[in-house]
């Protein structure tokens, strides 16, 4: 399922157009399995953009661009796997119902001036896009699986200033020049939990390990 919308049109100074979609699908990410139907594999998927331009006299025009996008993903389970770990006395936990999932979030955004007057022109940008994606488990049963554990939550953000002129000398020769200006700044927050536990031996006896990150 993909619904989606476009609207666009102009008043006055003013020109405007906005799109959106949204996505459904219950194949998000690859099946680990060979059926035909994955399980816990939904994906849920949003995006949307938006424009504007504004016209303040024959020589000047202030614009604006913009998306943003949200995904979410389920990822998908592999039944019949064996439990490596005890956890809090449970060591059959059905690993077809295991519920990991995932987020992904992107925005960005384009503040633009635009001046010209006589052979001088002059358009300015300001610039800004953030990402966020955390990827969010759930501990219970994923916990008899693997360890350490791990809850991420990664972001990348972005902002900046571009500034475009050109100047023309004569019919032949124009003169560019700009400057452009960006900070990013990353986060990366990546813990783990681990606890000592029971593993089962090949064997069938149990040992005891310290598990350590």
């Amino acid at each position: 399922m993909e619904p989606s919308f476009q609207y666009g049109g102009f008043d006055g100074k003013w020109t405007y157009y906005f799109e959106g979609d949204f996505t459904h699908d219950t194949l998000g990410i690859e099946n680990p399995t060979g059926s035909d139907n994955a399980i816990h594999d939904t994906t849920n998927q949003y995006r949307g953009f938006a424009y504007l331009s504004y016209v303040i006299d024959d020589s000047s025009r202030f614009s604006f661009f913009g998306g943003a996008s949200y995904q979410d993903y389920q990822i998908p389970d592999n039944p019949g796997q064996i439990p490596a770990f005890d956890y809090e006395g449970t060591t059959n936990f059905n690993s077809s119902s295991l519920n990991e999932n995932q987020q992904q979030q992107n925005s960005y955004g384009v503040l633009v001036y635009q001046k010209s007057f006589e052979d001088f022109k002059h358009p300015g940008r300001s610039l800004r896009a953030l990402q966020h994606g955390p990827l969010q488990p759930r501990y219970r049963g994923r916990s008899d699986f693997q360890w350490p554990r791990w809850n991420g939550n990664h972001s990348l953000n972005s902002q900046g200033i571009q500034i475009d002129s050109s100047y023309e000398l004569n019919e032949r020769h124009t003169l560019r020049f700009g400057v452009y200006v960006d900070v990013e700044e990353q986060h990366a927050a990546d813990p783990l939990d681990v606890f000592p536990r029971t593993r089962r031996r090949s064997d069938g006896r149990r040992a005891i390990h310290n598990i350590s990150a």
